[in-house]
């Protein structure tokens, strides 16, 4: 399983942004994860994807830590998808660096036509698109999705989110959906986890 035990993060003058939090996602489970903005969401889907590191407690997958080089198996997707590639990149080198699937694309709609774009010249759903498709790349087995519908059209989103359930079930992939949007979190998810139920008492020992 994918697991936070106990994370602790916080800034010079400021409360804890998370405070001994703990969270648990299964393989092939899709675990919603609810609360308004700037409650910690993102910042603890930052520390499971190994973008930040904790002050205090731990990420494991499978028990071990993740890992300080290569593909790491927890990958993350932001709301803003033009944050997550090289915008001097075109599409084709930007997927170049997962090799993902030829399926991966067909799945998401990336048409082969937007390869030799640069990402600038595409919508933000065709982007996320593209995003998805190098994020669920081989080696990731669990990916943390932090609001990558919320400014897409329902249409838009729809057909997203099917295509990532399909994807994720067939690779058995464990999904954390964070977004403040129940009604969303109910559709696509097995279970609800409201934000302040993380926090914990849990006396973690600091990250090595």
């Amino acid at each position: 399983m994918l697991e936070a035990i106990g994370v602790t993060i916080a800034y010079p003058s400021c409360a804890p942004v998370l405070a001994g939090h703990s969270l648990q996602v299964q393989p092939g489970e899709r675990l919603g994860l609810s609360g308004p903005s700037g409650c910690g969401k993102t910042t603890l889907g930052l520390v499971l994807a190994g973008y930040l590191k904790p002050q205090r407690g731990q990420v494991l997958v499978d028990g071990k830590p993740l890992p300080a080089r290569g593909h790491c198996p927890v990958q993350l997707v932001p709301q803003h998808p033009e944050l997550a590639v090289n915008p001097r990149w075109k599409l084709r080198d930007i997927l170049a660096e997962s090799r993902p699937e030829d399926c991966l694309a067909t799945a998401f709609g990336v048409d082969p036509g937007w390869l030799d774009r640069y990402p600038v010249e595409l919508s933000g759903g065709e982007l996320q698109r593209v995003v998805l498709t190098r994020a669920l790349a081989a080696g990731t087995r669990y990916l943390v999705c932090d609001e990558i519908s919320a400014m897409l059209d329902p249409l838009t989103q729809a057909r997203l989110w099917r295509a990532l359930i399909e994807e994720a079930e067939r690779r058995r992939v464990g999904l954390l959906v964070i977004s403040h949007d129940p009604a969303l979190l109910q559709a696509v998810c097995h279970r609800v986890i409201p934000f302040g139920d993380l926090a914990c008492a849990l006396d973690a020992p600091p990250s090595p």
